[in-house]
């Protein structure tokens, strides 16, 4: 989602939900009111507000973790391996230290 909503202002309309009843409307949604409604849910749901860009990084982080590799952590994302590298560089190092001292105790 990053790239569409890098080139929407916070009030331009980027989503839409369907109509949750019959007989209406699809409802746009802006950047700024998806962030207001994840927050909302997550007040109601009495956990800690996220943000969207969050889902993303973990992802990253994810994919860092796993394959060790800014080259794929780049492609998942979308960004360039120099991006990735700066963002997430020092989680491929903790997970390489990680695994080493679980294999050698």
């Amino acid at each position: 989602m990053s790239p569409l909503l890098a080139v929407c202002g916070d009030e331009e309309n980027v989503f839409r939900f369907p109509p949750w009843r019959k007989g209406a409307s699809w409802t746009p949604v802006s950047v700024v009111s998806y962030r207001g409604r994840i927050g909302d849910a997550c007040e109601a749901a009495g956990v800690p507000i996220w943000t969207p860009n969050q889902l993303r990084h973990n992802r990253g982080t994810e994919v860092m973790d796993t394959y060790e590799s800014d080259q794929a952590t780049a492609a998942v994302l979308g960004n360039t391996p120099e991006v990735a590298r700066q963002v997430y560089a020092h989680r491929a190092g903790e997970s390489v230290a990680k695994r080493i001292a679980e294999e050698t105790g």
